[in-house]
């Protein structure tokens, strides 16, 4: 049985060309994207397929302190996800306490290599304690939230444990009846038959015109945790409803994951897959596009396990994006093709101006109306992180 060691947190921003801080201030407002056309909407495996070149980088802001105590953002910044009904992100705080906040996204970003340049988001609610409430608690040992979502006026989340050594965790999804946080909590849930470290993480909606082809309107996935064997080795997601939790288990899609014996990388092996310190934290699905796009954590170097963990020989960690054709999903969901088997049709990094030893993504969200993508970056300002924002050109 392989063990997996999160390393530390860290660090993110992007390199401009900017010579005044002044003169990279831009507007966060972005263009409302258009309706799909009937063609499209009609054909979506004619999409095209995103590339690195087709993002660019918007600016990022900090959250707001204290960093020590019960109501921080300090040591958390994960499972963000993004909420429509307000033009907001929710989120969870310190790592210790795995409480949720709900924040604004400032009306103006700045590309800066200073953090002290950044605008700050505004706390809409503070951090709240989600997981206690649950009045079916199946979970032992280390509980983390793993992914937040809105979906109709509610707030649905997945909780997995940290260290499953026996890999006996089978429920993993939660909601709440609004978006208010002190609303009434409901679950766990069991999603699916794989387990819970399948599933148990970061989630986001389909776009309608493959809703109908996916056969479900939102994704859920889970991997690269510690205790490989209970979870994928590579990037998972299976399509889901949120509609069905309650059910046992709610129904799924299998779309893509990796088991033990078949790892998208070998697990002490430089390659550009996955390793051994490989985290995925994120997936987003961009409309009018046919790319299921992952975001974590990987490096060009050589993993090694040691007593306690996997660690680094050479090379460096950096924040990667692997990028998936909807098609080749699409082909597992059909039973044309094992879920294994799917490969990425790119990957690459995202280029950083602030770089650490040991880069760590908390998580990633998408608003499909403004093509802008979130992606958080644990411990960029101390022990707090910051949230960096990508737009999807086109």
């Amino acid at each position: 049985m392989h063990r997996k060691r999160v390393g530390t947190f860290v660090v993110f921003v992007a390199v401009t060309g900017c010579l005044l801080v002044a003169d990279c201030r831009i507007a966060a407002q972005v263009k409302k994207t258009p309706a799909v056309s009937p063609k499209s909407a009609k054909v979506p495996e004619k999409l095209p397929l995103l590339k690195k070149d087709d993002f660019e980088y918007l600016g990022a802001f900090r959250l707001p302190g204290p960093d020590s105590g019960k109501q921080t953002f300090a040591y958390g910044g994960t499972a963000l996800a993004f909420n429509p009904l307000n033009e907001s992100l929710f989120l969870v705080g310190h790592d210790h306490h795995q409480e949720v906040a709900e924040v604004s996204i400032p009306k103006t970003l700045t590309k800066s290599e200073r953090v002290a340049d950044l605008p700050e988001a505004a706390i809409l609610q503070p951090l709240k304690g989600i997981l206690g409430r649950l009045p079916r608690w199946t979970l032992d040992g280390n509980v983390k939230i793993g992914g937040l979502m809105v979906v109709d006026k509610k707030l649905i989340g997945t909780a997995y444990v940290y260290y499953d050594g026996p890999g006996k965790a089978v429920d993993s999804h939660f909601m709440l009846e609004s978006t208010d946080l002190n609303s009434e909590a409901r679950g766990l849930f069991q999603v699916g038959r794989l387990g819970a470290g399948f599933v148990a993480g970061y989630m986001a909606p389909v776009p309608p015109e493959w809703q109908k082809k996916i056969g479900a309107p939102y994704l859920t996935g889970q991997a690269a945790l510690a205790i490989i064997s209970r979870t994928s080795s590579g990037p998972a997601v299976f399509g889901f409803d949120p509609k069905n939790l309650g059910k046992t288990p709610a129904p799924v899609h299998n779309l893509v994951h990796y088991p033990l014996k078949n790892p998208l990388g070998k697990i002490d092996t430089k390659n550009p897959y996955y390793n051994g310190m490989t985290t995925i934290r994120g997936v987003v699905f961009p409309p009018h596009t046919r790319s299921v796009l992952f975001f974590g954590t990987h490096n060009n170097g050589t993993a090694d396990y040691k007593p306690g963990g996997w660690v680094l020989r050479d090379g460096r960690t950096f924040f990667q994006v692997w990028a998936y054709d909807a098609n080749h999903l699409l082909a597992v969901k059909k039973g044309a093709a094992p879920p294994w088997r799917v490969r990425p049709y790119d990957v690459w990094e995202m280029p950083l101006p602030i770089t650490t030893p040991n880069m760590i993504l908390g998580g990633a969200a998408l608003d499909p109306a403004t093509r802008r993508v979130f992606v958080s970056q644990q411990f960029g300002n101390g022990v707090l992180p910051l949230i960096h924002v990508f737009g999807i050109r086109g």
